[in-house]
């Protein structure tokens, strides 16, 4: 999965090439109908999706265009404050769960603005990038009448894949790589702030670093597989898509015996 994660880096024709490259067999077969790449501006989520024979696999692409970065303060800011008052006042983190999602709620103060004074905005899929995803997921269960939904993101795309696939019935499991934590940011979220934590843990899967600091923006839930960045690597390169994916076949091996190009894994 690390590397269809990799892979919504790239432009469009250039993954449908390394698709048939990887599966020649048609073991995963591209939809044209649900994927979008952008290269610049903003508003628009890039992911692309995969039919396969027993689910639907959607990719979403991490952070590369700045109003992504954006993107990233507007859904973890409180988060990362909730966070911050926990490392300041270690005793915070005895409160439950419960009382750091009232605390995240209350923060998200535009919200609050945007939702009394304008209904349009509250709506705006430019800015509401988990709602926009949830709609997205919800027309391909459409297409392929609820089959099992596999979410896949790095990064930006790793914490969508958490928020949006909870809040659907038939997400068999979210592979986030890198991804910020979402047991307090989903508090946020009309169509997640009541999802049981049992549910979330059971479908989550967290690939991250060590010395990543990105995915603890907020708190983890699921299952963690932390992993030892190189010292060869900064701590931003550890956050970084190939790094992780050279150190998971170095770990899992290549057992489809992938040509994959050495320089990438090489900071």
């Amino acid at each position: 999965m690390s590397l269809l994660a990799s892979l919504a880096y790239l432009p469009t024709e250039q993954i449908k090439s390394d698709i048939k490259h990887f599966y020649p067999n048609n073991e995963l077969i591209f939809d044209e109908q649900f994927q979008n790449y952008k290269e610049y501006g903003h508003g628009q989520i890039t992911y692309y999706s995969l039919d396969t024979s027993e689910a639907v696999i959607v990719v979403i692409r991490g952070t590369t265009l700045l109003y992504e970065w954006l993107i990233n303060f507007d859904i973890w800011i409180e988060s990362l404050i909730s966070q911050m008052i926990s490392i300041l006042f270690p005793w915070s983190r005895l409160y439950p769960r419960a009382v750091h999602k009232i605390i995240v709620k209350q923060m998200s103060l535009l919200e609050h603005f945007i939702s009394d004074h304008s209904n349009k905005l509250e709506q705006s899929p430019k800015r509401f990038y988990v709602k926009q995803m949830i709609k997205i997921l919800k027309q391909i269960n459409v297409k392929y009448k609820n089959k099992s939904l596999i979410l896949v993101g790095h990064s930006l795309g790793g914490g969508l894949a958490k928020l949006a696939g909870i809040a659907l019935n038939n997400t068999e499991v979210i592979i986030s790589i890198s991804g910020p934590g979402i047991s307090y940011s989903r508090a946020k979220y009309d169509e997640t702030q009541n999802i049981l934590m049992d549910t979330i843990n059971k479908r989550t899967f967290n690939i991250i670093h060590d010395r990543d600091v990105v995915p603890w923006t907020d708190k983890q839930a699921g299952l963690i597989q932390q992993m030892t960045c190189p010292k060869t690597y900064s701590r931003l390169q550890c956050h970084c898509i190939y790094p992780i994916f050279c150190n998971l076949l170095k770990n899992c091996g290549n057992p489809k015996r992938f040509k994959i190009n050495k320089e990438i894994c090489h900071p």
